[in-house]
Order: structure tokens, then sequence, then C-alpha cells
């Protein structure tokens, strides 16, 4: 194993395409990762950064009760809905919240948004809420023209406040990963492919 292992690494044409392999790697997930950030983030036009949404949005039905800029839901449901007549684009929709214990049955959230062909389209979304947390986010990456929650009949003094859109710009780590794996797994089989047959 030690001899093998000498023997491989000795080899100065070797290290170099292992280096390569690592370099081409590292560049890949760095700029994927760069240039699906810069879209998502050119996306959301004038509407760039972190923007608080405001309360003339936001609508909530009588099950839901509200204290200055806190919605309490009780343990008969209820329903809030986030409006975007002019159809803004949301990267992501953050929301702090507070929960006395676990959900069981989940918030069903309605994305209101459209696809490629701009025709109206609904996303379903199922949200838990846990009380160890305090923030939950929403992948949206798309024009909205209106979110709803409808929260089942359960009991967890559940209070929702500050609705974000985050539209700032942030790379992906997990994206950078994934992209440098696969870099370095398909270099490494195109250079390394004799090597490899070689090996008992």
């Amino acid at each position: 194993m030690g001899k093998r292992f000498k023997e491989i690494w000795g080899n100065k044409k070797i290290v170099h395409k292992f280096l390569f392999c690592v370099v081409c790697s590292v560049c890949a997930a760095f700029l994927v990762s760069l240039g699906t950030a810069a879209f998502y983030y050119a996306r959301g036009g004038e509407n760039k950064g972190k923007i608080k949404i405001e309360d003339t949005r936001i609508r909530e039905n009588r099950n839901i009760e509200k204290e200055k800029e806190t919605y309490i839901v009780s343990g008969n449901g209820g329903k809030i809905e986030i409006s975007f007549p002019e159809k803004l684009y949301i990267n992501k929709l953050q929301y702090l919240y507070r929960a006395s214990q676990a959900s069981e049955k989940g918030c069903e959230i309605k994305v209101y948004t459209e696809n490629i062909y701009g025709d109206d389209i609904v996303e379903d979304i199922e949200d838990n809420f846990f009380p160890y947390m305090a923030r939950s986010v929403i992948n949206v990456k798309n024009k909205v023209s209106k979110i709803v929650f409808e929260f089942p009949k359960e009991d967890l003094n559940l209070e929702l406040f500050d609705f974000t859109i985050d539209n700032s710009f942030k790379l992906n780590p997990f994206l950078a990963i994934m992209i440098g794996a696969f870099t370095f797994i398909v270099l490494y089989l195109l250079l390394f492919y004799r090597e490899s047959a070689k090996r008992p």
C-alpha cells in the first residue's frame, strides 16, 4: 500500500493532473454559484435586498387576531393572505414565529405565481412549526401575485410576525459543493482512467 502510494504521488504528471482536477472543481463551483446568485439577484429589479412586507398587503380572517404587527392563530385555524397585485418578484419569503409545540398537520401555503409562458399557476407548499425554531424560509424564485397561509385546527399558541421578502445577493454553498463534486468526479474519470484500470 505504501509502495503503491509513493509510486502514484511520486509521479509529477499524476500530481499535476490531480491538482488540475481540484482547481477546475473549485473554479466551476465558484463560478456557477456566483452566476446563479447574480441571476436571481438581477431578477429582483428595483426590489433588491431584504424588504419588510407592509401591513396593507396582509389580510387575516376572523379566526386570527392581530396585535400590532403580530398575527395570533387560534386553535380554530384560519387564513392569512399576502397580496402583490403588481406581481412582485420574490426570491425567498421569510417570517418569524413562536409556537408552544411542534405542529402535527402543518400549514398549507399556496403561492400564486406564473410558469415560463406567463400563465398563472398555484404552487402548494407545506410548512411545519417547531418550538425550538423561530424562523421559516420559503423558496419562491418567481413573480408572485399572492401568498395564502391556511392554518389547520391545532392549538399551538402560534404567533407570526415580521414577514419579509429576501431578494439579497447570496451564494448557495450546497450548489457549490454539488457542482464542485460533480466536476471533480468527471475530470478524475477522464484523466485517471488509465491509472484506475491498472489498479489490481
